[in-house]
C-alpha cells in the first residue's frame, strides 16, 4: 500500500492542479478527491473500489516514473504535472518534501 497525503496538503495543491489542467477527472464531483474528501481524509473509510482504483493508478504512473527516469519536478522546484495529478491521488514519492512546499502556500 502507498502511503496517502492528508486532504489538507493535497488542497494547497488543487490550484495548480487547476492552472495547469491537471487530474480534472480526480477532482471532479464523481472522482477519487471528492471521495477522499467523503471519507474524512481517512484511507480506511474509502471503498474497497476507490482503494484498488488508487493502488492502479498510482503502480501504473510510477512504473512510467521509473522506466523513462521522468522527475517530478519542473525546473522551478514545483510538483510535475504528473506529481500533481499523483498528488491529487493522495500520492507523492517526496511526502516530507511536498508537505514543506504545502506550508510555503500557507
Amino acid at each position: 500500500m502507498h502511503r496517502y497525503l492528508s486532504v489538507d496538503v493535497i488542497d494547497k495543491f488543487v490550484p495548480m492542479m487547476v492552472r495547469r489542467h491537471v487530474s480534472e477527472v480526480a477532482r471532479s464531483p464523481r472522482g477519487f478527491l471528492p471521495a477522499y474528501r467523503l471519507a474524512g481524509g481517512k484511507h480506511s473509510a474509502l471503498s474497497l473500489a476507490w482503494r484498488a482504483k488508487r493502488e492502479g493508478f498510482v503502480a501504473r504512473h510510477m512504473a512510467q516514473v521509473r522506466a523513462s527516469g521522468e522527475s517530478l519536478w519542473d525546473y522551478r522546484g514545483f510538483p510535475s504535472r504528473r506529481h500533481l495529478a499523483l498528488i491529487a491521488w493522495a500520492y507523492t514519492p517526496y511526502p516530507d518534501k511536498i508537505v514543506a512546499l504545502a506550508k510555503r502556500f500557507s
